[in-house]
């Protein structure tokens, strides 16, 4: 919102993440967050049914703002399916998208209208049953040169599941390698994969405790001289 003299109302709403026309999302609502920690000010109105949160814009901050008022409300089930006659389809639907949109006056009474979406947002947290857990590991070291096949036992491994191998050091954690999906190779409750790299010039000594990270199954492992 470059070169305006004039302030402007940006408004927010939650909007559909599906492969359909954007729309908003009949289940999750946009909600105003309030509180010390929050800098921007904002309005909640309802608009055909929508509730938007309106935020202004402002010549005298450059027309930016700070996103720190907005949150996500999950609608009951049963009103909405009461309300509007959504199905299952709708319930299970829990991928949204932040919108936001500005009207802008045009000569002779028009209004023109700018509007962008976020990336998909994911509103649903998925129970510790169904994370991947790892058992037993048939393999606590390996050669520098890497190359060796590792068989990981354990549940609710699938296809998008990932293995990341972190070093540890003087008690910081840093990435080293991720093993995406397309290099495991998962069967019933075991997941077989081969590290794609080497490790320069130590010997890799796997922990045997391996931490979770959401779909991703994380290897810790200490550095030793040759």
């Amino acid at each position: 919102m470059e070169n305006r003299t004039s302030a402007l109302a940006l408004q927010i709403f939650i909007g559909t993440a599906d492969e359909r026309l954007l729309k908003p999302h009949a289940f999750y609502q946009v909600h105003r967050i309030t509180g010390k920690t929050v800098t921007t000010p904002s309005l909640e109105r309802m608009i055909n049914g929508t509730k938007v949160l309106e935020i202004p814009l402002e010549p005298k901050s450059h027309m930016r703002v700070v996103i720190d008022c907005v949150g996500i409300l999950k609608l009951r089930n049963a009103d909405i399916e009461l309300r509007n006659g959504e199905t299952d389809i709708g319930r299970k639907n829990t991928r949204v998208r932040l919108v936001f949109r500005v009207h802008i006056p045009q000569s002779g009474g028009h209004l023109m209208s700018l509007q962008v979406a976020s990336h998909p947002i994911e509103c649903s947290q998925r129970s510790a049953q169904e994370l991947p857990a790892v058992e037993r590991q048939d393999l606590d070291q390996c050669s520098v040169l890497g190359g060796q096949q590792m068989v990981l036992t354990g549940q609710n491994f699938t296809s998008d599941s990932k293995v990341i191998f972190s070093e540890k050091t003087q008690g910081e954690e840093k990435k080293r390698n991720i093993i995406a999906a397309d290099n495991l190779k998962p069967f019933q409750s075991t997941l077989i994969y081969t590290p794609a790299t080497g490790y320069e010039t130590y010997m890799c000594l796997l922990s045997p405790d391996l931490k979770m990270t959401g779909d991703a199954m994380t290897c810790f492992f200490r550095s030793h001289n040759h």
